[in-house]
Protein backbone atom coordinates (compact mmCIF):
# COMPACT_ATOMS: atom_id res chain seq x y z
CA UNK A 1 0.00 0.00 0.00
CA UNK A 2 2.73 2.41 0.48
CA UNK A 3 4.49 1.91 -2.84
CA UNK A 4 0.83 2.38 -4.39
CA UNK A 5 0.59 5.73 -2.39
CA UNK A 6 4.30 6.93 -3.17
CA UNK A 7 3.87 5.88 -6.96
CA UNK A 8 0.12 8.56 -6.75
CA UNK A 9 1.80 11.09 -5.15
CA UNK A 10 4.84 11.08 -7.42
CA UNK A 11 2.41 10.80 -10.60
CA UNK A 12 0.09 13.88 -8.52
CA UNK A 13 4.04 15.76 -8.43
CA UNK A 14 4.32 14.90 -11.96
CA UNK A 15 1.21 16.35 -12.76
CA UNK A 16 1.04 19.17 -10.34
CA UNK A 17 1.77 22.61 -12.82
CA UNK A 18 -0.18 21.17 -15.40
CA UNK A 19 -3.00 21.18 -12.60
CA UNK A 20 -2.82 24.21 -11.33
CA UNK A 21 -2.33 26.03 -14.47
CA UNK A 22 -5.87 24.75 -15.38
CA UNK A 23 -7.53 25.80 -12.33
CA UNK A 24 -6.01 29.10 -13.02
CA UNK A 25 -7.38 29.26 -16.67
CA UNK A 26 -10.76 27.74 -16.37
CA UNK A 27 -12.49 28.61 -12.71
CA UNK A 28 -15.64 27.12 -12.55
CA UNK A 29 -17.91 29.32 -13.50
CA UNK A 30 -20.95 27.94 -11.73
CA UNK A 31 -21.31 30.95 -9.54
CA UNK A 32 -20.56 34.44 -10.98
CA UNK A 33 -18.09 37.11 -8.82
CA UNK A 34 -19.63 40.23 -7.38
CA UNK A 35 -18.46 43.32 -5.66
CA UNK A 36 -21.15 44.98 -2.39
CA UNK A 37 -21.08 47.57 -0.21
CA UNK A 38 -23.78 47.06 2.61
CA UNK A 39 -24.74 49.70 4.91
CA UNK A 40 -26.73 52.86 5.62
CA UNK A 41 -25.65 56.35 7.29
CA UNK A 42 -23.64 55.34 9.77
CA UNK A 43 -21.08 52.77 10.57
CA UNK A 44 -21.02 49.11 9.35
CA UNK A 45 -18.33 46.48 9.67
CA UNK A 46 -17.92 42.44 9.03
CA UNK A 47 -15.92 40.25 10.87
CA UNK A 48 -16.46 36.59 9.11
CA UNK A 49 -17.99 35.21 6.56
CA UNK A 50 -19.40 31.13 5.77
CA UNK A 51 -20.71 29.70 2.48
CA UNK A 52 -24.22 28.73 3.55
CA UNK A 53 -25.11 24.85 3.19
CA UNK A 54 -28.56 26.03 3.21
CA UNK A 55 -29.13 28.36 0.40
CA UNK A 56 -25.57 28.19 -1.54
CA UNK A 57 -24.96 31.44 -0.51
CA UNK A 58 -23.15 33.53 2.44
CA UNK A 59 -24.01 33.90 5.99
CA UNK A 60 -21.90 36.89 7.59
CA UNK A 61 -21.56 38.75 11.05
CA UNK A 62 -20.80 42.53 11.32
CA UNK A 63 -21.93 45.45 13.68
CA UNK A 64 -24.10 48.44 12.34
CA UNK A 65 -24.44 51.73 14.61
CA UNK A 66 -27.50 52.91 11.31
CA UNK A 67 -30.16 49.83 12.10
CA UNK A 68 -31.81 49.17 15.56
CA UNK A 69 -31.86 51.03 19.50
CA UNK A 70 -28.62 53.26 19.97
CA UNK A 71 -27.17 52.73 23.22
CA UNK A 72 -24.71 54.51 25.58
CA UNK A 73 -21.51 55.57 24.44
CA UNK A 74 -23.08 54.24 21.41
CA UNK A 75 -21.93 51.02 20.67
CA UNK A 76 -23.06 48.91 17.76
CA UNK A 77 -25.95 46.36 17.44
CA UNK A 78 -25.10 42.71 16.13
CA UNK A 79 -25.68 42.24 12.55
CA UNK A 80 -26.48 38.90 10.95
CA UNK A 81 -27.53 38.56 7.02
CA UNK A 82 -27.78 35.58 4.93
CA UNK A 83 -26.01 36.96 1.82
CA UNK A 84 -28.12 35.08 -2.18
CA UNK A 85 -25.51 34.00 -4.80
CA UNK A 86 -26.13 37.17 -6.47
CA UNK A 87 -25.02 39.20 -3.61
CA UNK A 88 -28.20 40.64 -2.39
CA UNK A 89 -29.26 40.44 1.29
CA UNK A 90 -31.65 37.06 1.69
CA UNK A 91 -32.14 37.93 5.05
CA UNK A 92 -30.85 40.81 8.08
CA UNK A 93 -31.00 40.74 11.67
CA UNK A 94 -30.02 43.00 14.24
CA UNK A 95 -29.64 41.74 17.51
CA UNK A 96 -30.02 44.64 19.88
CA UNK A 97 -27.75 43.82 22.84
CA UNK A 98 -26.45 47.04 24.88
CA UNK A 99 -22.92 46.87 23.78
CA UNK A 100 -20.92 44.39 22.37
CA UNK A 101 -16.86 43.65 21.82
CA UNK A 102 -15.32 44.02 18.26
CA UNK A 103 -14.85 40.26 17.48
CA UNK A 104 -17.53 37.91 16.43
CA UNK A 105 -18.18 34.69 14.33
CA UNK A 106 -20.68 33.03 13.00
CA UNK A 107 -21.67 29.64 11.68
CA UNK A 108 -24.58 27.48 10.10
CA UNK A 109 -26.19 24.31 11.92
CA UNK A 110 -29.29 22.38 9.97
CA UNK A 111 -31.56 25.06 10.77
CA UNK A 112 -29.48 27.63 13.52
CA UNK A 113 -27.76 30.41 13.23
CA UNK A 114 -25.40 30.63 15.86
CA UNK A 115 -23.46 33.17 16.65
CA UNK A 116 -20.83 34.42 19.45
CA UNK A 117 -19.15 37.32 20.78
CA UNK A 118 -18.70 39.86 23.57
CA UNK A 119 -21.67 41.20 24.76
CA UNK A 120 -22.05 43.76 27.74
CA UNK A 121 -23.95 42.18 31.00
CA UNK A 122 -25.09 44.32 33.68
CA UNK A 123 -25.46 41.48 36.20
CA UNK A 124 -21.55 41.24 36.29
CA UNK A 125 -20.74 44.62 35.01
CA UNK A 126 -18.60 43.90 32.43
CA UNK A 127 -18.22 41.89 29.31
CA UNK A 128 -19.53 38.30 28.73
CA UNK A 129 -18.98 35.12 25.92
CA UNK A 130 -22.55 35.15 24.65
CA UNK A 131 -23.77 32.43 22.31
CA UNK A 132 -26.72 32.70 20.74
CA UNK A 133 -28.78 30.30 18.71
CA UNK A 134 -31.75 31.97 16.03
CA UNK A 135 -33.68 30.02 13.94
CA UNK A 136 -33.95 31.13 9.94
CA UNK A 137 -36.93 33.84 10.54
CA UNK A 138 -34.08 35.35 13.65
CA UNK A 139 -36.19 34.07 16.59
CA UNK A 140 -34.05 32.98 19.58
CA UNK A 141 -33.80 29.37 20.16
CA UNK A 142 -31.60 29.11 23.10
CA UNK A 143 -28.43 31.34 24.47
CA UNK A 144 -25.31 30.25 26.59
CA UNK A 145 -23.39 33.14 28.69
CA UNK A 146 -19.90 32.34 29.90
CA UNK A 147 -17.91 35.52 32.06
CA UNK A 148 -17.15 37.07 34.99
CA UNK A 149 -16.13 40.03 36.40
CA UNK A 150 -13.87 41.23 33.78
CA UNK A 151 -13.70 41.45 29.95
CA UNK A 152 -13.98 38.06 27.98
CA UNK A 153 -14.79 37.18 24.56
CA UNK A 154 -14.77 34.97 21.83
CA UNK A 155 -13.79 35.11 18.51
CA UNK A 156 -14.76 31.82 16.18
CA UNK A 157 -17.15 29.31 16.32
CA UNK A 158 -17.42 26.26 14.20
CA UNK A 159 -19.82 23.59 13.94
CA UNK A 160 -18.40 20.30 14.26
CA UNK A 161 -19.10 16.61 13.13
CA UNK A 162 -20.77 15.43 15.61
CA UNK A 163 -23.20 18.37 16.14
CA UNK A 164 -21.69 20.23 18.40
CA UNK A 165 -20.09 23.72 18.59
CA UNK A 166 -17.02 24.27 19.79
CA UNK A 167 -16.77 28.83 21.04
CA UNK A 168 -12.62 29.93 20.73
CA UNK A 169 -11.67 33.13 22.24
CA UNK A 170 -9.82 34.88 25.74
CA UNK A 171 -11.28 35.81 29.35
CA UNK A 172 -9.83 37.96 32.09
CA UNK A 173 -11.77 36.50 34.37
CA UNK A 174 -10.34 33.49 36.93
CA UNK A 175 -7.04 33.37 34.79
CA UNK A 176 -3.37 32.05 35.46
CA UNK A 177 -2.23 35.03 34.59
CA UNK A 178 -3.10 38.39 32.35
CA UNK A 179 -5.62 37.20 29.85
CA UNK A 180 -5.78 33.00 28.86
CA UNK A 181 -7.15 31.10 25.38
CA UNK A 182 -10.91 30.02 26.03
CA UNK A 183 -12.65 26.87 24.66
CA UNK A 184 -15.65 25.74 24.94
CA UNK A 185 -18.49 22.95 23.59
CA UNK A 186 -21.95 23.27 23.57
CA UNK A 187 -24.45 20.68 22.05
CA UNK A 188 -27.30 22.10 19.50
CA UNK A 189 -29.55 22.11 22.31
CA UNK A 190 -27.80 24.63 23.87
CA UNK A 191 -26.26 22.35 26.71
CA UNK A 192 -22.30 23.20 27.97
CA UNK A 193 -20.41 19.71 27.47
CA UNK A 194 -16.95 21.26 28.63
CA UNK A 195 -15.44 24.61 28.88
CA UNK A 196 -12.23 25.31 29.98
CA UNK A 197 -9.24 28.28 29.83
CA UNK A 198 -6.09 27.53 29.31
CA UNK A 199 -3.01 29.49 29.26
CA UNK A 200 0.19 30.51 31.34
CA UNK A 201 1.31 33.57 33.39
CA UNK A 202 1.19 35.41 30.83
CA UNK A 203 -1.46 36.57 27.94
CA UNK A 204 -2.79 34.43 25.57
CA UNK A 205 -5.49 34.46 23.27
CA UNK A 206 -7.02 32.25 20.76
CA UNK A 207 -8.68 33.72 17.66
CA UNK A 208 -9.76 30.99 15.16
CA UNK A 209 -10.85 26.86 15.90
CA UNK A 210 -11.25 24.22 13.32
CA UNK A 211 -11.87 20.41 13.46
CA UNK A 212 -9.83 17.65 12.50
CA UNK A 213 -10.80 16.39 9.43
CA UNK A 214 -9.49 12.84 9.74
CA UNK A 215 -12.47 11.86 12.22
CA UNK A 216 -10.87 11.87 15.44
CA UNK A 217 -12.60 14.74 16.49
CA UNK A 218 -8.98 16.64 17.66
CA UNK A 219 -9.52 20.36 17.68
CA UNK A 220 -6.88 22.51 16.79
CA UNK A 221 -7.23 26.21 17.78
CA UNK A 222 -4.67 29.26 16.87
CA UNK A 223 -3.68 32.22 18.52
CA UNK A 224 -0.73 34.00 20.17
CA UNK A 225 0.83 33.90 23.63
CA UNK A 226 3.61 36.23 25.55
CA UNK A 227 4.27 33.56 28.22
CA UNK A 228 6.81 31.58 29.55
CA UNK A 229 8.55 29.55 26.58
CA UNK A 230 8.05 32.12 24.45
CA UNK A 231 10.69 33.55 22.26
CA UNK A 232 10.61 37.29 22.80
CA UNK A 233 7.10 39.19 22.80
CA UNK A 234 4.19 37.28 21.43
CA UNK A 235 4.69 34.57 19.85
CA UNK A 236 2.11 32.12 17.60
CA UNK A 237 0.61 29.75 19.22
CA UNK A 238 -1.15 26.59 18.13
CA UNK A 239 -2.79 23.95 20.79
CA UNK A 240 -4.40 21.13 20.22
CA UNK A 241 -7.50 19.64 22.18
CA UNK A 242 -9.36 16.48 22.11
CA UNK A 243 -13.07 16.01 22.32
CA UNK A 244 -13.34 16.29 25.79
CA UNK A 245 -11.53 20.03 26.17
CA UNK A 246 -7.89 17.91 27.40
CA UNK A 247 -5.21 19.18 26.11
CA UNK A 248 -3.08 17.22 23.72
CA UNK A 249 -0.33 19.59 22.62
CA UNK A 250 0.91 23.29 22.45
CA UNK A 251 3.97 24.79 19.90
CA UNK A 252 4.77 27.88 20.21
CA UNK A 253 6.56 29.72 17.06
CA UNK A 254 8.36 32.80 17.17
CA UNK A 255 10.86 34.89 16.53
CA UNK A 256 12.47 37.69 19.21
CA UNK A 257 9.60 40.44 18.48
CA UNK A 258 5.63 40.14 18.51
CA UNK A 259 4.15 37.26 15.81
CA UNK A 260 0.69 36.15 16.19
CA UNK A 261 -1.77 33.48 14.92
CA UNK A 262 -5.29 34.58 13.13
CA UNK A 263 -6.67 31.57 11.05
CA UNK A 264 -5.96 28.14 10.69
CA UNK A 265 -6.34 25.81 7.91
CA UNK A 266 -6.25 21.78 7.61
CA UNK A 267 -5.65 20.40 3.97
CA UNK A 268 -7.66 17.89 2.42
CA UNK A 269 -5.56 17.58 -0.39
CA UNK A 270 -5.85 14.28 -2.77
CA UNK A 271 -2.37 14.69 -4.04
CA UNK A 272 -0.85 15.24 -0.36
CA UNK A 273 -1.91 12.35 1.45
CA UNK A 274 -0.30 13.83 5.00
CA UNK A 275 -2.71 16.13 7.01
CA UNK A 276 -1.17 19.37 7.50
CA UNK A 277 -1.99 22.40 9.19
CA UNK A 278 -1.45 25.97 7.36
CA UNK A 279 -1.56 28.91 9.89
CA UNK A 280 -1.64 32.57 9.06
CA UNK A 281 -1.29 35.58 11.11
CA UNK A 282 1.67 38.63 11.33
CA UNK A 283 5.11 38.54 12.28
CA UNK A 284 7.67 41.37 13.47
CA UNK A 285 10.03 39.27 14.07
CA UNK A 286 11.05 38.10 10.20
CA UNK A 287 10.58 39.85 6.59
CA UNK A 288 10.44 43.72 6.68
CA UNK A 289 10.96 46.68 8.92
CA UNK A 290 6.99 46.14 9.93
CA UNK A 291 4.72 44.00 10.34
CA UNK A 292 4.63 40.98 7.53
CA UNK A 293 1.88 38.39 6.53
CA UNK A 294 3.11 35.28 8.88
CA UNK A 295 2.36 31.86 6.94
CA UNK A 296 3.65 28.36 8.73
CA UNK A 297 2.53 25.23 6.88
CA UNK A 298 3.11 21.92 9.82
CA UNK A 299 2.48 18.70 10.66
CA UNK A 300 0.07 18.01 13.54
CA UNK A 301 2.23 16.97 16.67
CA UNK A 302 3.61 18.14 19.56
CA UNK A 303 7.17 20.22 19.13
CA UNK A 304 6.86 19.34 15.20
CA UNK A 305 8.93 21.56 13.45
CA UNK A 306 7.11 23.63 10.30
CA UNK A 307 7.64 21.92 6.72
CA UNK A 308 8.13 25.89 5.54
CA UNK A 309 7.40 29.37 6.71
CA UNK A 310 7.20 32.56 5.12
CA UNK A 311 7.20 36.20 5.76
CA UNK A 312 5.18 37.76 2.88
CA UNK A 313 5.10 41.61 2.07
CA UNK A 314 2.99 43.04 -0.67
CA UNK A 315 5.73 45.38 -2.81
CA UNK A 316 6.77 47.62 -0.71
CA UNK A 317 9.09 47.58 2.25
CA UNK A 318 8.64 49.61 5.49
CA UNK A 319 4.71 49.32 5.22
CA UNK A 320 2.50 46.37 7.07
CA UNK A 321 0.62 43.75 6.15
CA UNK A 322 -1.37 41.39 7.88
CA UNK A 323 -3.22 38.02 7.32
CA UNK A 324 -6.85 37.38 9.11
CA UNK A 325 -8.25 34.67 6.95
CA UNK A 326 -6.92 31.53 5.16
CA UNK A 327 -8.92 28.64 3.24
CA UNK A 328 -8.82 25.58 1.06
CA UNK A 329 -7.83 26.64 -2.68
CA UNK A 330 -10.32 25.20 -5.08
CA UNK A 331 -7.33 23.09 -6.27
CA UNK A 332 -8.23 19.99 -3.81
CA UNK A 333 -5.33 18.09 -5.78
CA UNK A 334 -2.61 19.75 -3.61
CA UNK A 335 -2.64 21.46 -0.47
CA UNK A 336 -3.12 24.78 -1.48
CA UNK A 337 -4.32 28.07 -0.02
CA UNK A 338 -5.94 31.32 -0.13
CA UNK A 339 -5.03 34.21 2.49
CA UNK A 340 -6.90 37.44 2.91
CA UNK A 341 -6.14 40.49 4.74
CA UNK A 342 -5.00 44.13 5.03
CA UNK A 343 -1.84 46.03 3.41
CA UNK A 344 -0.63 49.60 3.08
CA UNK A 345 2.07 47.64 0.94
CA UNK A 346 0.69 50.16 -2.10
CA UNK A 347 -1.53 52.34 -0.39
CA UNK A 348 0.88 55.33 -0.04
CA UNK A 349 0.65 57.81 2.70
CA UNK A 350 -2.92 58.85 1.53
CA UNK A 351 -4.44 55.51 2.14
CA UNK A 352 -5.16 53.98 5.06
CA UNK A 353 -5.38 50.67 3.77
CA UNK A 354 -6.52 47.66 0.89
CA UNK A 355 -7.49 44.19 1.05
CA UNK A 356 -5.85 41.44 -0.65
CA UNK A 357 -6.14 37.59 -1.37
CA UNK A 358 -3.62 35.34 -2.69
CA UNK A 359 -3.15 32.04 -3.46
CA UNK A 360 0.03 29.89 -2.03
CA UNK A 361 1.32 26.73 -3.72
CA UNK A 362 2.07 23.40 -1.81
CA UNK A 363 5.17 24.47 -0.90
CA UNK A 364 5.01 28.47 -0.50
CA UNK A 365 6.91 30.72 -1.67
CA UNK A 366 5.86 32.93 -3.96
CA UNK A 367 1.85 33.74 -4.88
CA UNK A 368 0.34 31.89 -8.00
CA UNK A 369 -1.67 35.09 -7.81
CA UNK A 370 -2.47 38.42 -5.81
CA UNK A 371 -4.74 40.91 -5.73
CA UNK A 372 -5.68 43.81 -3.70
CA UNK A 373 -9.06 45.28 -3.40
CA UNK A 374 -10.33 49.46 -3.05
CA UNK A 375 -11.28 52.64 -3.91
CA UNK A 376 -8.46 54.04 -2.35
CA UNK A 377 -10.09 55.52 1.08
CA UNK A 378 -9.50 52.35 3.21
CA UNK A 379 -10.78 48.54 3.11
CA UNK A 380 -9.88 45.50 5.35
CA UNK A 381 -10.62 41.79 4.68
CA UNK A 382 -11.16 39.90 7.57
CA UNK A 383 -13.57 36.32 6.63
CA UNK A 384 -12.43 33.98 3.89
CA UNK A 385 -14.54 30.72 2.71
CA UNK A 386 -14.43 28.44 -0.03
CA UNK A 387 -17.49 28.90 -2.49
CA UNK A 388 -18.69 27.43 -5.96
CA UNK A 389 -16.16 28.52 -8.12
CA UNK A 390 -14.18 30.87 -5.97
CA UNK A 391 -14.31 32.72 -2.64
CA UNK A 392 -16.56 34.24 0.01
CA UNK A 393 -14.23 37.62 1.74
CA UNK A 394 -15.83 40.03 3.78
CA UNK A 395 -14.89 43.25 5.87
CA UNK A 396 -15.17 46.90 5.93
CA UNK A 397 -15.20 49.68 3.02
CA UNK A 398 -14.81 53.75 3.20
CA UNK A 399 -14.28 54.16 -0.09
CA UNK A 400 -17.87 52.99 -1.37
CA UNK A 401 -21.40 52.59 0.20
CA UNK A 402 -23.51 54.89 1.86
CA UNK A 403 -20.53 56.28 4.08
CA UNK A 404 -19.37 56.14 7.40
CA UNK A 405 -17.89 52.73 6.77
CA UNK A 406 -19.96 49.64 5.23
CA UNK A 407 -19.44 46.04 5.19
CA UNK A 408 -17.37 45.08 2.41
CA UNK A 409 -18.88 41.44 0.24
CA UNK A 410 -16.60 40.03 -2.00
CA UNK A 411 -17.51 37.01 -4.46
CA UNK A 412 -14.26 36.49 -5.82
CA UNK A 413 -13.62 33.64 -8.79
CA UNK A 414 -11.22 31.39 -8.74
CA UNK A 415 -7.77 33.80 -9.19
CA UNK A 416 -9.28 36.24 -7.09
CA UNK A 417 -11.51 37.92 -9.49
CA UNK A 418 -14.31 40.07 -8.74
CA UNK A 419 -15.39 40.57 -12.34
CA UNK A 420 -16.57 44.00 -12.07
CA UNK A 421 -16.62 46.46 -9.73
CA UNK A 422 -19.79 48.03 -9.22
CA UNK A 423 -20.90 47.80 -12.85
CA UNK A 424 -17.38 48.51 -14.37
CA UNK A 425 -14.91 46.05 -15.67
CA UNK A 426 -12.06 45.69 -13.77
CA UNK A 427 -8.40 44.55 -15.33
CA UNK A 428 -6.45 41.86 -13.80
CA UNK A 429 -3.17 42.55 -11.97
CA UNK A 430 -0.09 40.60 -11.18
CA UNK A 431 2.58 41.63 -8.78
CA UNK A 432 5.43 40.80 -10.23
CA UNK A 433 7.69 42.14 -7.29
CA UNK A 434 5.77 40.51 -4.34
CA UNK A 435 8.12 39.85 -1.61
CA UNK A 436 8.52 36.44 0.24
CA UNK A 437 11.27 35.69 2.67
CA UNK A 438 11.80 32.00 3.96
CA UNK A 439 12.18 32.12 7.54
CA UNK A 440 13.17 28.49 8.16
CA UNK A 441 16.45 28.85 9.42
CA UNK A 442 15.76 31.80 11.49
CA UNK A 443 12.67 30.50 13.28
CA UNK A 444 12.61 29.30 16.59
CA UNK A 445 9.92 26.55 17.51
CA UNK A 446 9.08 25.95 21.12
CA UNK A 447 7.09 23.95 22.85
CA UNK A 448 4.95 24.79 25.98
CA UNK A 449 2.77 22.76 27.32
CA UNK A 450 0.13 25.11 28.89
CA UNK A 451 -1.74 23.98 32.11
CA UNK A 452 -5.79 23.06 32.47
CA UNK A 453 -8.59 24.08 35.06
CA UNK A 454 -11.05 21.87 35.27
CA UNK A 455 -14.03 24.43 34.56
CA UNK A 456 -14.68 28.02 34.73
CA UNK A 457 -15.41 28.26 38.45
CA UNK A 458 -16.09 31.17 39.77
CA UNK A 459 -16.30 32.36 36.27
CA UNK A 460 -20.07 31.84 35.77
CA UNK A 461 -22.11 30.62 32.85
CA UNK A 462 -25.68 32.29 31.84
CA UNK A 463 -27.97 30.29 30.08
CA UNK A 464 -31.75 31.32 29.10
CA UNK A 465 -33.66 34.11 27.18
CA UNK A 466 -31.79 37.00 25.81
CA UNK A 467 -34.11 39.09 26.78
CA UNK A 468 -33.88 38.62 29.98
CA UNK A 469 -30.22 39.66 29.88
CA UNK A 470 -30.27 42.61 27.45
CA UNK A 471 -32.25 45.82 27.15
CA UNK A 472 -34.58 46.21 25.34
CA UNK A 473 -34.03 42.79 24.36
CA UNK A 474 -34.11 42.08 20.53
CA UNK A 475 -34.88 44.20 17.79
CA UNK A 476 -37.39 42.54 14.27
CA UNK A 477 -34.56 42.23 11.10
CA UNK A 478 -33.55 45.79 9.87
CA UNK A 479 -35.35 47.90 7.12
CA UNK A 480 -32.62 47.23 4.15
CA UNK A 481 -33.43 47.33 1.00
CA UNK A 482 -31.26 45.79 -1.59
CA UNK A 483 -27.97 46.16 -0.84
CA UNK A 484 -25.86 49.54 -1.31
CA UNK A 485 -24.62 49.76 -4.94
CA UNK A 486 -22.20 52.50 -5.90
CA UNK A 487 -22.38 53.65 -9.13
CA UNK A 488 -18.44 54.31 -9.26
CA UNK A 489 -16.45 55.29 -12.17
CA UNK A 490 -13.55 52.95 -11.97
CA UNK A 491 -10.11 53.92 -13.71
CA UNK A 492 -7.00 51.80 -13.90
CA UNK A 493 -4.31 53.33 -12.09
CA UNK A 494 -1.11 53.71 -14.31
CA UNK A 495 0.62 53.72 -11.24
CA UNK A 496 0.63 50.05 -10.68
CA UNK A 497 -0.72 50.04 -6.92
CA UNK A 498 -2.23 47.16 -7.18
CA UNK A 499 -5.59 48.41 -7.13
CA UNK A 500 -7.86 45.99 -9.29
Amino acid sequence: MKTKLNTFKNLCLAAGSFLTAAILIAPTASAQPWERAIGGPQQENTFDVKTSDQFGGAIQIGGTWTYGATFSPNPPNVYVSQIANNGNVAQGMVFEANGWDVDADVVEYEDQIVWTTGVFNSLTGSFDIAVVSADQGGGILWTVWFGGFQRDGSTSIIATEDGNFIVAGYVESNTFGGRDGFLASINNGGGVNWAFNYGSTGNDELWSVIESIDGSGEIYAIGYSDGPGSAGGDDVWLLAVDNAGGVAYSNLYGGAANDRGFDIVMNDAVCDPELTLTLVGETWSFGGQRNDIFVIRTLPGAGNTPQWQFAYEIFTAGSWDVGYGITDALNTNFSNVVISGQTNSLAGTAVLGEGFAFELGPNGGNPLWTRTYGGGQYETLRGLSTRSGGYFTVGQTLSYGAGGGDQYLLALDGIGGTGTRFGTACATQQFPNFVSVDVMTELETQQQDYPQIEGIDPVVSFEGDLTEICTPGLAPPPPFEQPIQLERTYEQNPGNDGTN
